[in-house]
């Protein structure tokens, strides 16, 4: 009886699974008309027209449309994944979402300048984004929360150290993706190290960066970060100058 449930309910996701092979960018704008009712079957659509999307010799299809199907794809991963009870499913759906959040990122910062200011002009129906506010505010609330997201889904696949090695390795590449949320995270998390599970003292923090190059040159980075990050946005200056300094402290003592 066991082994009859699971072929019917193999037999269920093969119903109910859609995902043919997407080889226009017709199909995907008719992807989102009527997407499927079935949370695994838009899994399944999405991924195809990723495939479709990001093989660039196959596809011209227009950036929003690209943008667009990376987030849902990354997006229903992330969802599909919290539906699950048990840790092993659960962490296997977590680390695809966070690594489809990865490619979204790895897409929209390595357009042109003049081509993330189409797309966000075109998605926000501003005419020159980069001479206001827009741009700015787009990339922080957008691609900053895919950036949250994927450090959210990295944490529920264990991946506490991959989180780490992402936040510095985009460091290096824009600060105006640092929502407010994943600097908080990214100080929240260096605080716990070297095992994750608790918060260090100022003691304990200051004792590892003596003994462990490696540890404080996580700290290095930190607050190299927060240095361009509150040159660039001047407004949180009261919220990280104060603990920039205190991390310096902590590196000179």
């Amino acid at each position: 009886m066991k082994r009859l449930a699971i072929l019917l309910g193999l037999l269920f996701v093969v119903q109910t699974v859609s995902a043919l092979p997407v080889s226009s960018c017709n199909q995907v704008r008719a992807y989102f008309e009527n997407p499927p009712e079935d949370r695994y079957a838009r899994i399944q659509d999405l991924k195809h027209a990723v495939e479709f999307l990001m093989d660039s010799a196959r596809s011209d299809c227009e950036d929003f449309l690209k943008e667009r199907t990376l987030f849902e794809y990354a997006d229903e991963l992330d969802k599909f994944s919290a539906s699950f009870d048990k840790e092993d499913a659960r962490r296997t759906w977590a680390s695809d979402a966070a690594e489809a959040y990865s490619e979204y990122l790895t897409w929209f910062l390595g357009l042109s300048d003049t081509a993330q200011n189409r797309l966000i002009g075109i998605l926000t129906k501003s005419e020159s984004p980069e001479l206001s506010n827009t741009r700015g505010r787009w990339i922080r609330l957008r691609v900053g929360n895919v950036l949250h997201s994927m450090g959210a889904a990295l944490i529920r696949a264990g991946g506490h150290e991959k989180l780490l090695s992402e936040y510095e390795r985009l460091s290096g590449v824009s600060i105006e993706i640092f929502a407010a949320e994943v600097v908080k995270d990214w100080y929240k998390w260096l605080r716990t190290l070297p095992d994750y599970r608790r918060t260090r003292t100022a003691a304990e923090i200051r004792s590892l960066m003596v003994r462990e190059s490696d540890y404080s040159e996580r700290w290095i980075t930190f607050s190299r970060f927060l240095a361009a990050y509150i040159e660039v946005s001047p407004s949180v200056r009261s919220e990280w100058q104060a603990i920039k300094e205190r991390i310096e402290k902590w590196l000179d003592s």
